[in-house]
């Protein structure tokens, strides 16, 4: 029994990521094959508490204790890949330095 030839399967980036999120690597290129698990990018952050503390500093707030230092990007992650198989190609707006908001997700 012959097999249907199936497309490639497209994949958004889930909710759950900290958005907005800056693309800090590329792990998997085009063309690249990849197992589940494979990280596909890395990117940083910043923490909730410290836009709390850059939010307070851009009004001329006090900082207030618990604030800790209010830097950009102060966390790192990793989106791994949740299927196995091919990578076509990646989003043209998925690039090194990409600042990524929430509406690309899902």
């Amino acid at each position: 029994m012959d097999e249907e030839e199936q497309g490639p399967t497209g994949i958004s980036l889930p909710s759950t990521l900290p958005y907005p999120l800056t693309v800090t690597r590329i792990c998997a290129a085009s063309g690249s094959s990849v197992s589940r698990g494979s990280p596909l990018f890395e990117y940083s952050f910043t923490s909730a508490t410290s836009r709390k503390a850059l939010d307070r500093k851009a009004k001329g707030q006090q900082a207030q204790e618990g604030d800790g230092d209010a830097r950009e990007s102060d966390m790192v992650g990793v989106w791994d890949s949740e299927l196995e198989g091919d990578l076509t190609r990646w989003a043209e707006w998925l690039i090194m330095d990409a600042v990524i908001e929430r509406k690309y997700s899902g």
